[in-house]
């Protein structure tokens, strides 16, 4: 949170960068909102969305997107999920009446500052959401970043200015815009135009699970956790969600679920091996703390393929949903969305057999048995797929029983004595040596 002072204004301003979807930031900026219980709260969005966007915020958990279609024929997606910054502000203005501002200017514009994420959003809940934006500003600033204002930044320093004169206003925005816009707020010139006039088609969908699993920024079960305890996130201010403790529940849900399907079990020593892995793996290429990605990979070179399948599965579910939701569901990848993507494959084994047979038919009586018998003429073969796995397995078992009868009398032992097929004993040659 930066507190800016405005010469004009009666109110003191605050702005709230964010991160795109982080779980610190996120809970960082609710938790900041209930502390200052502002008057209004202004999003850097544009406003022709707004109708929208209040309509998908509505009816979350149900995580949807907002196709935007522009007169030029380009194509733009706003993904609504629990995590987003930008939606946890919507809610809590919702939620307690409170005025809210879009306050974008539409504009083909390119982010003026490149963000160095130097100090990771982890630290945030022990440094506190203020300490932790000074230091990352007052970062920026030793490393000479002198930012040209751009119009877009110009054009939300001057709105933020106009709103401040009539109450306290808090602004999310990207940390891409910061040094920008107070660099405005020095001399802002208090033109605030109006922006061209946007002819686009908007559309709302629901998210595909499918693209769940594989678009969002921060995986499904963190989406899950932060909505299931939103309530208690914003009311406790000593309560957060720490982001280690979730990949440690995901790794002990994977862990059972390995067992449960392949009867295998990971020792203490590969779950060691695991965080030794995963540890020299982050160090090498440099980060604190893992991405999905990293865990999926330490995974499988602890226990394969199986496990390292479990581990994706469980760590991007997303099962939160609102009933009765009419819109219709989109498939994203992350190609159209132009987001980078890191691919891997892994190849599952096959059931085993006593999992294959648990549809075979039961029967509860002797005369059920004969019924259903007598519909075979037996003029024709009938291939049943739980009697041909057992008849493949028992002749695969007896190949294998009859190799390792054989290989049993290929086998000759010899008793240990002394003898050149030994080789040269070393010991005894230099006990006789003549010199």
């Amino acid at each position: 949170m930066l507190k800016v002072d405005l010469k004009q204004g009666k109110f003191p301003l605050f702005l709230l960068p964010f991160f795109p979807e982080n779980l610190e930031i996120t809970q960082g900026i609710s938790k900041e909102l209930h502390r200052l219980n502002p008057e209004a709260v202004a999003l850097v969005l544009p406003p022709f969305i707004k109708e929208k966007w209040l309509s998908a915020v509505k009816i979350l958990p149900t995580i949807t997107t907002l196709e935007i279609n522009y007169q030029d024929g380009s194509l733009e997606y706003l993904i609504v999920s629990p995590l987003c910054p930008l939606v946890e502000a919507t809610r809590y203005a919702l939620e307690y009446k409170k005025d809210l501002f879009f306050i974008d200017l539409p504009c083909k514009e390119e982010d003026s500052v490149e963000i160095d994420k130097f100090l990771s959003p982890y630290f945030l809940p022990a440094t506190g959401y203020q300490t932790y934006t000074q230091t990352l500003i007052s970062g920026w600033g030793n490393q000479g970043v002198i930012p040209e204002v751009t119009v877009k930044e110009r054009y939300i320093a001057n709105k933020v200015a106009q709103l401040a004169k009539e109450g306290l206003v808090a602004v999310v925005l990207p940390y891409a815009f910061v040094l920008g816009v107070l660099k405005a707020l020095e001399n802002p010139d208090n033109l605030c135009f109006f922006p061209q006039k946007q002819h686009v088609e908007i559309n709302l969908y629901r998210l595909h699970i499918q693209s769940i699993r594989e678009i969002l920024s921060e995986p499904g079960f963190f989406q899950q956790v932060y909505e299931e305890n939103r309530e208690r996130i914003s009311e406790d201010p000593s309560f957060w969600i720490d982001r280690v403790s979730l990949w440690e529940e995901v790794l002990s849900k994977a862990i059972t679920k390995f067992k449960d399907e392949t009867g295998s079990e990971l020792s203490p020593k590969d779950l060691k091996v695991l965080g030794q892995f995963l540890r020299n793996y982050l160090l090498v290429k440099g980060v604190f703390l893992p991405e999905l990605f990293d865990l999926i990979v330490a995974a499988r070179g602890v226990g394969g393929d199986e496990f390292a399948f479990w581990v994706w599965e469980i760590a991007t579910a997303y099962e939160l949903k609102k009933e009765g939701i009419v819109y219709p569901e989109i498939k994203l990848s992350p190609e159209e969305l132009n987001l980078p993507v890191k691919r891997f494959r892994l190849f599952r084994k096959v059931k085993s057999i006593r999992a294959g047979l648990r549809f075979l038919k039961k029967f509860a009586s002797r005369e059920e048995r004969k019924t259903f018998a007598q519909k075979f003429s037996g003029k024709t073969i009938c291939s049943f797929p739980p009697e041909d796995i057992v008849v493949e397995t028992f002749g695969k078992k007896a190949s294998e029983k009859g190799l390792k009868v054989i290989t049993e009398n290929l086998r000759k032992i010899e008793p240990f004595i002394s003898s050149l097929k030994d080789g040269l004993d070393i010991r005894e040659t230099i006990r006789n040596w003549f010199f």
